[in-house]
């Protein structure tokens, strides 16, 4: 009898801590999910478009709608490592703020094809009835070819090893109007696509994937990528850029440019801004916390592209410091120090916090700024002499401190002792009172050189450029 008692002890014993490590990995899992999400809501505001550009085709009456997979529901992987009722309604709001479309896993199937690589033969489209409205649907092994995208809008749909070939959209009159997009792709995933040959104008591709694409001999005019995830993605033949944008990638930003420089043509109108290192639009919850592990790699690749577009945008003459271009060097260095591990990347937080890599005086005095703010109140505290014939200013050795008019003009002395010890090497007849306010000074006057040497160098590299 005492040793049924025993095993039932133990084992509700063992059934109690059980339930007790399960509800801490729950609790764990909902503080990180509102912590990516509260993140996300401060810092991506100025991402967010004010109106996404697929809700000017949805529910338009002069569109026909082709719709499928149009509810949005919560899948159940989104609740991986969630086991209790309790978390689950505690995590709604995050999840469905970043599922903002229907699962694709659910789409219509238009060919019938279930297999990636299909042995059957794709099935050819030729022609798309304009102004129609495509969502909810997966193409799967599937032709386009000479289609003209004349308001056609593909909404929330999948691409599976379709071939894009002679494809036209609507032109407009001159090169010089603004964009107004009629057709393009919204929340559309394409996986193994071939573009080839294809004359696009006044399309836009919003918030996707590109993965393992490639665009061959293209004429893109007035065309743009916003919010795009370009994975593995390569330019072939000669390709024309008129007034075309890649507007805040995220994710990744992996495109490789095969052939000559001289194939690649860009004017002036042509905007690539920065990478969006903190969107995840173009994630999963889950796919979130593997790119997380595969982080340094990608960062990687985002230096390789930028490398390769500076060369295309020198080749083309065009100036890379415009106001609405990314400057491509500085986008590069941040990139590769974000591919560096633990304390090498120091240096290189320091070079990109202090001058941007020899691109932002702006920071570089700023810097300086803060040093003297931060000394000047160092000074106070450590003790130093203003000249022969005042006292010394030492707050830590009176214990006392209150702001008033002396608190002021104290501070005042002790702004003008740090500026003086950053900038030179003469502080008239101050003089520090403490061994702690020599070792400051001379800590000062170390960064001081340095920095004032970064400055100058960052200034002359910039306006020389």
């Amino acid at each position: 009898m005492y040793k049924h008692k025993h095993i039932i002890t133990r084992t509700l014993v063992k059934h109690f801590y059980t339930t007790i490590h399960i509800t801490l990995h729950d609790f764990k899992k909902c503080i990180w999910l509102w912590f990516v999400y509260i993140k996300h809501i401060i810092i991506q505001k100025k991402y967010e478009p004010k109106e996404p550009f697929f809700k000017s085709f949805k529910n338009n009456n002069q569109y026909t709608q082709i719709c499928y997979n149009t509810e949005l529901k919560l899948t159940d992987n989104s609740f991986d490592l969630i086991f209790f009722e309790w978390a689950k309604k505690i995590v709604q709001k995050p999840l469905l703020y970043f599922q903002r479309f229907p699962d694709k896993e659910t789409n219509y199937n238009f060919s019938g094809q279930d297999a990636f690589l299909s042995k059957l033969p794709k099935l050819k489209v030729t022609s798309i009835k304009p102004s129609t409205f495509f969502e909810g649907i997966t193409f799967n092994n599937v032709i386009f070819e000479s289609v003209c995208l004349e308001k056609i809008c593909f909404h929330n749909c999948i691409f599976r090893n379709c071939d894009f070939l002679n494809v036209v959209a609507c032109k407009t009159s001159s090169l010089f109007t603004v964009p107004d997009f009629k057709q393009g792709f919204s929340a559309c995933d394409f996986y193994n696509c071939n573009f080839r040959k294809c004359n696009l104008e006044n399309i836009f591709f919003s918030i996707g994937s590109l993965s393992h694409t490639i665009f061959d001999s293209m004429t893109l005019c007035k065309c743009v990528f916003h919010r795009m995830n370009f994975n593995h993605v390569v330019f072939l033949g000669k390709t024309i850029m008129n007034q075309t944008s890649i507007l805040s990638p995220s994710h990744n930003f992996n495109i490789m440019f095969r052939g000559s420089t001289e194939d690649f043509h860009v004017d002036s109108r042509c905007k690539i801004t920065a990478f969006c290192y903190y969107d995840i639009v173009n994630f999963t919850i889950r796919q979130y916390r593997t790119h997380r592990l595969f982080k340094f790699s990608t960062y990687n690749e985002i230096a390789d592209t930028y490398y390769a577009i500076e060369q295309i945008w020198t080749s083309n003459h065009i100036r890379e410091d415009e106001h609405h271009i990314a400057n491509f060097y500085y986008q590069r260095k941040k990139a590769e120090t974000r591919s560096k591990k633990g304390i090498s990347a120091i240096p290189y937080y320091l070079l990109e916090a202090i001058i941007g890599y020899g691109e932002k005086p702006f920071k570089a005095f700023i810097s300086i700024i803060f040093l003297i703010l931060l000394f000047s109140f160092i000074y106070m505290f450590t003790g130093f002499t203003p000249n022969s014939s005042t006292y010394s200013i030492n707050y830590f050795k009176n214990c006392t401190f209150a702001i008033n008019r002396q608190t002021i003009f104290d501070w005042l002395q002790s702004l003008y002792y740090s500026f003086f010890t950053l900038i030179t090497v003469g502080q008239g007849s101050a003089t520090p009172t403490s061994g702690i306010t020599q070792i400051a000074m001379s800590v000062e006057l170390l960064c001081g050189s340095i920095i004032m040497t970064l400055f100058t160098a960052t200034l002359f590299r910039k306006y020389t450029k």
